[in-house]
């Protein structure tokens, strides 16, 4: 058994379950160190104590630590009960001993302190998620795991969450540029705009550690609904003032480029994902999605470029393409959700995809909006839903520039099938 290289061993482990890893450890003493760095290859902590002193302790077994290759860190921070305006029941008497935890936390920047001294006993660390939504119970399926006995205290639905800000991702670049710990791959979920409102020296200081990302996961926080009242949280966005002024403060940042110039201190990205929320109109040439131009660099190529998604942006097709015929030779995968062509015709962009591009894969969610070009049979404003049927053709007409789906031999949208704009959600 020691015969067998290391790197041979380790190549074995990389492929191994976790049922399968703990077998391999029993072989012998040998294939146990080895093995040792394949056992926690990921954490989830939330933002308690218990959580981050768990962190701390694994950081301190140094076979087992140096196996770490991804982190997740859920900061879903609880107001303070002094800011709510509900009471809270008795049998919430938890609720403030967590808040009042995790105001310590802020306060003493425990977290920070954390990852400071663990990072740099994390040498294979690559992968970072922060889960920051408020509105944390949306997710709850996939973050189940995350929140373990926190979870367990409340009913879903009834824990008041405060907007994340930008302390956590600023707490966490900064660890990263002190550690020197290169990443690759960045998830933000919740993402705090006002996270971009400084100026362009600070940010490129905040990004010089992210150079080397190759995969980078944006999900913006724009249009916060904030306590009010006691009224349900699921109060529709259209009538709340907060979301509306929140949503056009995002768009009117967004407009100075910021975030393009942030993207393009990241040279080597492979995949890029920016999502925004969504905030419908009752005409798509009053949609106020985030400017395609202006938060992804005109003229800027990432040369390895392969998976681009984006989500609730307006812009016209010509700018659309310009984009992707810069990354014609590397993009393969594309995901276009919820976007709006202002004055431009989606039947077109998708003919022009089909034609320029090679895709492997596609995904395509509405609603999508557009408007009829004069040469078009159609006139007036475009809107499909994409559910159905349609959501299922209009990937394969762009795949492989058709090559795959010889029988879908025009676009499955048309005239016949937009549906008229009738509301705020069709």
């Amino acid at each position: 058994m020691n015969k067998f290289p290391t790197e041979t061993l380790s190549s074995i482990c990389s492929f191994l379950s976790k049922t399968d890893m703990q077998r391999f450890r029993l072989v012998c003493r040998r294939f146990s160190e080895v093995g040792a760095e394949y056992v926690r290859s990921s954490m989830s902590i939330f933002m308690i104590k218990k959580d981050l002193s768990k962190l701390y302790s694994f950081s301190t077994n140094t076979r087992l630590a140096r196996g770490l290759r991804e982190l997740e860190y859920t900061t879903v921070t609880m107001l303070p009960p002094s800011e709510l305006h509900r009471r809270i029941p008795a049998r919430y008497r938890q609720y403030k001993s967590l808040a009042q935890e995790q105001d310590d936390i802020l306060t003493t920047h425990y977290d920070y302190m954390c990852f400071l001294s663990t990072f740099p006993r994390f040498p294979r660390l690559r992968e970072i998620t922060l889960y920051m939504d408020h509105r944390w119970w949306y997710h709850l399926d996939d973050l189940s795991k995350k929140y373990k006995d926190c979870r367990g205290r409340f009913p879903i639905g009834t824990l008041l969450t405060a907007r994340a800000g930008s302390h956590h991702l600023q707490m966490l670049f900064s660890v990263l540029a002190e550690t020197r710990l290169k990443i690759n791959f960045l998830t933000i979920n919740g993402l705090d705009w006002h996270f971009f409102d400084q100026n362009d020296t600070k940010l490129k200081a905040l990004f010089q550690p992210l150079v080397n990302l190759k995969y980078l996961d944006l999900k913006f926080d724009n249009n916060y609904i904030p306590d009010l009242n006691g009224e349900s949280e699921s109060e529709s966005v259209i009538e709340n003032d907060n979301a509306v002024q929140d949503y056009n403060s995002c768009r009117e940042l967004m407009s100075t480029g910021v975030l393009g110039r942030c993207l393009q201190t990241l040279p080597n990205l492979d995949t890029l994902k920016l999502s925004f929320k969504e905030f419908w109109c009752y005409d798509s040439r009053n949609f106020r999605g985030a400017p395609l131009n202006a938060i992804v660099p005109p003229g800027f190529t990432w040369t390895y470029l392969n998976t681009l998604e984006l989500m609730c942006i307006d812009c016209e097709r010509q700018d659309l393409m310009k984009l992707l015929l810069r990354h014609k030779e590397t993009l393969r995968e594309l995901c276009l959700v919820e976007i709006v062509l202002r004055n431009t015709s989606w039947i077109i962009l998708l003919d022009d995809i089909r034609r320029e591009l090679y895709l492997t894969f596609a995904y395509i969610k509405g609603p999508i909006r557009g408007h009829f070009e004069s040469h078009e049979e159609g006139h007036g404003a475009q809107n499909w839903v994409l559910r159905h049927n349609l959501l299922d053709l209009v990937p394969p007409y762009i795949i492989a520039g058709g090559e795959m789906y010889p029988e879908l031999q025009t676009c499955p949208l048309s005239a016949a099938n937009s549906q008229p704009i009738i509301g705020y959600w069709d």
